[in-house]
């Protein structure tokens, strides 16, 4: 069965403040995910684990900090575009800097 979405070594931090009061956080970690055609996944986990971190940069819509993503075995953004669809809220795009 054909690999639909793949992603090796994500890594995600955010960073927050300027000059010298700055402080980050990592959120993803060397996450590691495989989907074949036609299956389908769910994921659980506790407030702040990192679930809508991990979908936004599986979306396309936020970048990783090291890693990468593939859609059928396409690295690019377009791809991403191509195959993805995701409900957006305001917040989801204030988070990745795009509102």
């Amino acid at each position: 069965m054909a690999i639909a979405l793949e992603a090796r070594g994500v890594n995600k931090s955010y960073r927050a403040g300027s000059g010298s009061c700055v402080a980050s956080t990592r959120v993803l970690r060397d996450v590691d995910l495989t989907v074949h055609a036609g299956e389908a996944i769910g994921m659980l986990g506790d407030r702040g684990a990192g679930k809508s971190t991990l979908l936004l940069c599986l979306a396309g819509l936020l970048g990783v900090d090291r890693g990468a993503i593939r859609w059928f075995g396409d690295p690019t953004l377009v791809a991403a575009a191509r195959h993805v669809l995701y409900h957006v809220t305001r917040a989801d795009l204030l988070r990745a800097g795009r509102a």
